[in-house]
């Protein structure tokens, strides 16, 4: 890759992504078509077929095609209670390493963005990390500090803007086959957040307000940025360095540990979302390191989420319902209702759709005193399953913007604590930070 094969290829971008729209526009008509002829059984298998079908297409063409396009793929491929668990499986292979371009390329980027790229002593010719927006090497500062300096690709903010353009023609056919609902504020909503990502001074001022938060938690390091050696396009932080995901699952860490830094990842996110309103949105383990102290160490702060007061009031009630038990079902649907999450005509959403979910979601503090992540699969598989078993019942549900990045968080994280196998009193932990109720 290089920045005249990203700048040159906008009309080919263009070209490829429009006749990307045309095939599955094609067949999604072609499948609303049929429909009519068939029976619900019939619709819902057709509908999955015509899903998976797409999601190929889509998966090679912007696994080819890098930029925003393979960006907003890795976006969706996460969101698996959004999508069929056969559609983000499909999108996953879009969470592979881009290919690296040169250090040359690299130094050229700082010059154009550091005010004194000499501060830079020495900079690793090979990548620590590759992925679609930039890359990360390691470098050393002339006062000897050892860092990672996070550098934009060339042109790659053009080629995203553009690629954004035609990206919402494809994803409003394909979103169109699953839901009635209006998408288009979703997919504004990951604009926005795809758009930040390209501001690494945006990215800074995250890194030092989660900073001061992860103060408040000793559980979590941030690294600390260096103001001096960054830009708009060049990101430096301190480098901490930490056991990378694939070892700390192993088996050559004690299941104590395990329990420690599953423990401190939990209350992380749960003091994000009721305390501070402001949560780390990408829960990809790449993003995480460990130490035998029981620390994590999180990286990549481009994927932020505000919460306003009314989302977080919600899922504060969601969270007493279950604390409450079977009594707080009944409850749900108002809730859910207050928060925008409701049928496209303003109806509530049934009792009988919100209790498979309300039942699983609430088994980690039912039990006492404490519940191990993974010991049945009780919560990221089954809940991957009762999205497939009931997605057909939920294709018109209007739900806010503001609950996608949120959602994708915390499965994302139950996945990850199940990869851990984390036991902790859970109960304890969330109690902390939502008032349980008068019971």
């Amino acid at each position: 890759m290089s920045e005249e094969n990203l700048i040159t290829s906008a009309l080919g971008r263009m070209i490829e992504l429009g006749g990307l729209v045309g095939r599955v526009g094609v067949s999604y008509i072609g499948e609303k078509t049929l429909s009519l002829f068939q029976s619900k059984e019939e619709k819902e298998e057709g509908l999955l077929e015509n899903w998976i079908k797409n999601a190929q297409r889509i998966a090679e063409t912007l696994g080819r095609m890098r930029g925003g396009a393979m960006k907003i793929g890795q976006m969706l491929s996460l969101h698996d209670g959004f999508l069929p668990k056969e559609v983000t499986q499909i999108l996953a292979v879009l969470q592979k390493d881009a290919p690296q371009i040169s250090v040359d390329q690299i130094k050229k980027q700082i010059k154009n963005e550091v005010a004194d790229p000499y501060i830079f002593k020495s900079i690793e010719p090979t990548a620590y990390a590759a992925a679609s927006i930039g890359q990360v090497h390691r470098a050393v500062l002339t006062d000897g500090r050892s860092v990672v300096v996070k550098v934009q690709y060339p042109g790659i903010e053009e080629v995203i803007y553009a690629d954004m353009k035609n990206l919402r023609g494809l994803l409003g056919s394909l979103i169109s086959m699953i839901s009635k609902a209006d998408m288009t504020p979703v997919w504004a909503e990951m604009e926005d957040r795809l758009y930040e990502e390209l501001d690494y001074e945006m990215e800074a001022k995250n890194i030092e307000k989660m900073g001061a938060f992860s103060h408040e938690m000793p559980g979590i390091l941030t690294p600390k940025v260096v103001p001096e050696a960054s830009g708009k396009r060049v990101l430096t932080m301190e480098l901490l360095e930490g056991i990378p995901p694939s070892e700390a699952m192993s088996d050559k860490y004690g299941q104590e540990l395990k329990n420690k830094w599953g423990a401190a990842l939990f209350e992380w996110i749960v003091a994000s979302l009721f305390q501070r309103r402001f949560l780390h949105a990408d829960p990809n383990l790449a993003n995480f390191a460990f130490r035998e102290t029981g620390e994590i160490i999180v990286y990549d702060y481009g994927c932020m989420k505000d919460i306003s007061e009314v989302i977080a009031a919600g899922y504060a009630g969601l969270v007493r319902a279950g604390l409450e038990g079977e009594g707080g079902l009944e409850k749900i649907p108002e809730i859910l209702k207050n928060m925008g999450i409701h049928r496209v005509n303003g109806e509530m959403i049934p009792v009988d759709l919100a209790r498979p979910y309300f039942n699983l979601l609430r088994e980690p503090v039912r039990r006492s005193p404490s519940y191990e992540f993974g010991a049945d699969n009780i919560i990221y598989e089954k809940l991957m399953e009762l999205g497939r078993t009931y997605w057909y019942e939920a294709l018109d549900i209007q739900f806010p913007k503001d609950i996608v990045f949120i959602d994708r968080t915390f499965a994302g994280h139950f996945g990850n604590l199940n990869r851990l196998r984390a036991c902790a009193n859970w109960r304890e932990i969330i109690e902390k930070y939502v008032a349980p109720p008068d019971v």
